[in-house]
């Protein structure tokens, strides 16, 4: 979800009904979507924020603010309450953990390329140009590889 999604939808249905009341029919509705809103949040574990490097700024704060409201909400719907754990994604923050904590309010770890655990393989490229346009120069490439 985006951030206003999860403002605008989540956190509304997250709360009580006020003011005005659906329509009768629409009530049961409601009161099931609010139901399975709360019990969301309370069974959330992670959150996730993906290109986080673009929330700077107004839309920062706002996620600040958001990520609280969030929080808060989980301490009252939950018996006993554990912090959410915030993932973040990006590959362009000059400043990871400061960026991050001043987003969140809470510390992070950053996972460069030194700790990240993925594999790395060596890329070669060749580029195999044909003695006439529509030479079959690909063979040459394939033989180099496959040795035959």
């Amino acid at each position: 979800m985006t951030p206003d999604v999860i403002q605008q939808w989540l956190m509304a249905y997250s709360e009580p009904l006020y003011g005005k009341r659906p329509l009768r029919h629409d009530l049961r509705e409601v009161q099931n979507t609010q139901y399975n809103v709360r019990r969301f949040i309370s069974n959330l574990a992670f959150l996730v924020l993906d290109e986080a490097h673009t929330y700077d700024g107004a839309l920062g704060t706002h996620c600040l603010y958001l990520l609280h409201r969030l929080q808060q909400k989980r301490k009252e719907l939950m018996s006993q309450f554990e912090p959410l754990r915030v993932i973040a994604a990006s590959a362009t923050i000059h400043n990871p953990a400061q960026h991050l904590e001043t987003l969140t309010g809470l510390p992070f770890q950053v996972v460069d390329d030194r700790y990240n655990g993925s594999p790395h393989a060596e890329l070669t490229v060749q580029h195999v140009v044909g003695r006439e346009p529509h030479d079959e120069g690909w063979r040459d490439l394939r033989r180099r590889r496959c040795g035959r």
